[in-house]
Formats: structure tokens, sequence, C-alpha cells
């Protein structure tokens, strides 16, 4: 598939005036992998772009104000769901799978709300379904998600992040694979304005009362360590959306991905074929 690029050779789609800018791996039916708070593209796992774009094609993309796309004004979860039909729609794609992580999963919740003829089926990954259902994190852990980064380097402001998205055991029996994430993470890091931005959506974001409109196939993964969003989100969206599959991982975090990739893989291939 042809991809249009800009003048700094990115390929881009322009959404309501805005470049998006997105990344094709593989060949056939496609799937879409919606990035969390802060995030972008870089941050997916490697190994998982290459296992499912043996089967499928995968495609990667960057939300508004995030990595490589722009982004001028505020925005609605909804807004961001819109974005991703639009990008379908310019990429010719009628129907797609669809894994969100963390924000990118409350964005796919939108999605499968909104449009679910667009949405074959649907894997909402360490993520949340807002309002009366929420279970937030600890005041600890908030308050290092508000900590004062004043005199702090942007790594060691990424690294300081990190604490929370990992388990302490991972981070220490792994720190070459840590230190390869935050590289990732330093590429197209977010401004302060648009994680404000984003951190405003989050918190307004309130789905739990229409998820019993979901017929979607919908797999539902958490890590059980996950202090950033308990596993009692997975478990409230699971009971929520009719027929959802709930999968728990026991030593993993926010990044299941990163700290039990086999096993999340394994699960995730299950569903999907």
């Amino acid at each position: 598939m042809s991809k249009v690029k800009d003048e700094n050779n990115l390929p881009v789609k322009k959404i309501s005036g805005t470049r998006i800018f997105y990344e094709i791996h593989g060949k056939g039916f496609p799937i879409i992998l919606i990035p969390g708070l802060t995030e972008n593209s870089d941050w997916w796992n490697e190994r998982l772009i290459n296992e499912l774009s043996k089967y499928w094609m995968v495609i990667l993309y960057d939300n508004r104000g995030t990595g490589r796309s722009e982004n001028n004004k505020d925005f609605t979860l909804k807004d961001l769901a819109e974005d991703i039909v639009t990008l379908m729609n310019l990429l010719n794609i009628d129907k797609a799978h669809v894994i969100g992580h963390s924000m990118g999963g409350m964005i796919a919740q939108e999605l499968v709300l909104n449009y679910p003829e667009r949405i074959s089926k649907l894997i909402l990954y360490s993520t949340s379904c807002g309002g009366s259902k929420y279970v937030p994190p600890s005041q600890d852990v908030l308050k290092m998600l508000m900590a004062d980064k004043k005199g702090k380097t942007p790594r060691e402001i990424v690294k300081d992040s990190l604490k929370i998205m990992f388990t302490d055991e991972f981070s220490k029996n792994n720190p070459e694979q840590m230190e390869s994430f935050i590289d990732k993470v330093m590429i197209a890091r977010i401004s302060y304005r648009e994680y404000v931005r984003q951190m405003k959506v989050i918190f307004s974001f309130k789905s739990c009362r229409r998820l019993k409109a979901v017929y979607t196939p919908t797999l539902v993964i958490h890590g059980k360590k996950d202090v950033l969003s308990p596993c009692q989100n997975a478990e409230n969206i699971s009971k929520l959306i009719p027929g959802a599959q709930l999968e728990l991982f026991d030593n993993s975090a926010h990044m299941i991905f990163e700290e039990n990739f086999e096993d999340a893989l394994n699960c995730v291939m299950k569903f999907l074929k």
C-alpha cells in the first residue's frame, strides 16, 4: 500500500487539517494499535509488531499531538476515535481488529461504541471505563504523576515515569531492556501542553454505562501488579461488556507485552485467530 508523505518524507494523512503519522507492517486483514497516555507508535513492542505482521496488516499511528502527528487545539476521546475512522477511510479500510493500550483502550471504547460496524475484534489492554466504575491509582502513585520535574533532565523524567509502569522486579532484572525502552520513549516525547490535554480527556472519560451495548468480540488483558490502572478496572470492564473475555497476568504491571511477552502474545493470537 502506498503512503502519502510530507516534506520530511514521513508517511502522513491529513485529518481535519491535521497531519497524522502512521506506519504499515505486513499484509492481510488490518489490526490497528492505539497508543496510550503520552505514547506514540515508537512505544509498541517490536516483537509484537513482527509477530502480528506475519498474519495481519498492522497499522501503527501517533495520536494527534504526539510523536510525529500535529495538533493545535483541545480534543475529546471521541475526536481521537473519529481520527481513526478517518484514517481507515483514507486507507480504504472498511473493518479492522483494534488493540488499545491504557488511554488507547479508552479511545478504542469510544470507537466501538460509536462505530461498531468498523471493528471486527477488540482488545482492551491495561485500561478502564471511567465514571462510577473507575478504580483510581493510589495517592502515592498520583503524587508521582504530579511531582515537580524542575531540575531533572528529560531522560530522568522518563525514567521516573516508568517506575509506575513496570514492576520493580522487572526493572531490576532487565536493566538493558529498560534502557532500550527509555531510548524509544526519548525519540519523540510529548510536549507538556499535549500531556495536559490528554490528562483532561482521561479524567472526563465515562463509558461504563454504555458498555452493555458492545457486542463486538472483546478481550480484556491486564497486569495484576498494575498500579497506574489497578486490575479491578479490567474486571469491571469484562463484566460490563457482554461476553467479554478477561485475562489477568500475575507478574505484570502496566506494560504486559514488555514484561510477559510470550504469554500475552499467545493470549492475543488465540483470540484473534
